[in-house]
């Protein structure tokens, strides 16, 4: 008797092992999300401060302007 219920626990512990990190992957969601969005802002920020505006342009070249 003491063999079958440490195997059909075994077999139950095995069933739900992939259940196991269910919590932890809820809980990470949304701080992936969160992350994932403030990258995207600093990226804009970024880009946003790399163009030069065309009066800087004309100034330098009127041809390209």
């Amino acid at each position: 008797m003491t063999r079958s219920s440490i195997s059909s626990r075994h077999e139950a512990a095995s069933a739900f092992r992939g259940a196991q990190s269910l919590p932890v992957d809820a809980a990470s969601c949304p701080i992936h999300i969160e992350l994932v969005e403030q990258d995207r802002g600093q990226q804009w920020s970024l880009a946003s401060r790399l163009r030069t505006p065309l009066g800087d342009l004309k100034s330098t070249s009127p041809q390209l302007a």
